[in-house]
């Protein structure tokens, strides 16, 4: 191995790989035993009958994989795991990558549009915050984002359902399309996901908005009082260009990893979500797996949330050790 090669192996890119990778073997380790600690017997769910002869037993043992030690089931894990080689599910017998493929695909929808509505609110909250701090406004927003940020997921939801969908009928309960919904095109089913997704998507929204509100308040009202803030007040330059030009471009750092950050909290929070609204995620998947004692779309589900929380905030450092030199030197 060249110098240039060894050097590069030391940098603070391959360190933040190396550090991705351990943190991903040590998540599908917990993973694996985490599950088997749930009280039933998984046999119970695949068999769905409680009379069975010890070959039939045996024989389900061996096809989904639960025979052996547990140490072996743990090997046999990994390896097919890092292939992402899901298995097959107990309760439908059929790839585990059938069901976790179309949920994560409607999670990303609800997850993406939340994003949108999270950092729209939260920037607007926040860049007006820190611009009049000290002021009854920053006192209220401030407060606003306070309170939001303390509220429970499930309870935002249904409250949301009881006015929105009860009280005054404008919107679906749950779901993702309506149940007898006949589409004349693509826009009108593209309408109705959008229907469905308002409810959900506003209610992870409006728990999270609270904390890139507050982190953008706190980081602009820092650069407040910074000289090169001082002195392009002084060059007689319009206040909004102030604001944006020098303000909020240099605050903007600390919202950046947050935003990587907060997208593997939603996608951990989305199983409330999805629980409430009947949402077909990932969150519902894992929430319905749990009763079933399907260990295959438990372990595959909370793997793929793991991948995109380690990537997302592995994408963040790497783009923000180029935004900001001084990290690479740490």
């Amino acid at each position: 191995m060249s110098l240039i090669q060894f050097g590069w192996l030391r940098s603070y890119p391959a360190r933040r790989i190396g550090q991705a990778a351990i943190t991903l073997f040590g998540v599908a380790t917990f993973n694996f035993w985490l599950f088997r600690m749930l009280p039933g017997n998984p046999l119970r769910v695949i068999a769905r009958e409680g009379r069975l002869s010890m070959e039939a037993v045996e024989s389900l043992k061996i096809q989904f994989g639960l025979d052996g030690s547990i140490w072996s089931q743990y090997l046999r894990y990994l390896t097919k795991i890092f292939r992402f080689d899901t298995g097959i599910s107990f309760r439908t017998r059929s790839p585990v990558a059938d069901s976790i493929v179309p949920a994560l695909n409607n999670t990303l929808i609800l997850v993406g549009f939340s994003i949108i509505l999270i950092f729209a609110i939260g920037l607007a909250i926040g860049i007006t915050a820190g611009w009049r701090r000290g002021t009854r406004t920053d006192s209220v927003l401030t407060l606003t984002a306070l309170t939001l940020w303390s509220l429970p997921t499930f309870w935002v939801g249904m409250i949301l359902v009881l006015v929105f969908s009860i009280q005054f009928g404008v919107l679906p309960v749950a779901g993702i399309r309506s149940v007898a919904g006949i589409y004349s095109g693509p826009f009108d089913e593209a309408a109705d996901i959008l229907r469905h997704l308002i409810l959900p998507g506003v209610t992870i929204a409006l728990v999270s908005v609270g904390q890139i509100a507050l982190v953008m308040r706190n980081s602009l009202a820092e650069v407040m009082d910074e000289d090169y803030m001082l002195a392009a007040r002084s060059r007689g330059l319009r206040p909004r260009v102030v604001l944006w030009r020098h303000g909020v471009r240099n605050a903007f750092l600390p919202t950046f990893t947050l935003m990587a950050l907060t997208l593997g909290m939603l996608m951990v929070g989305t199983i409330q979500t999805e629980a409430v609204f009947s949402w077909p995620g990932l969150g519902l998947l894992m929430f319905k797996a749990v009763g079933d004692r399907d260990f295959p779309i438990l372990e595959a589900s909370f793997f793929v949330i793991a991948v995109v929380v380690v990537l997302g905030t592995l994408v963040a450092d790497l783009f923000y050790s180029r935004l900001d030199p001084r990290i690479r030197s740490t």
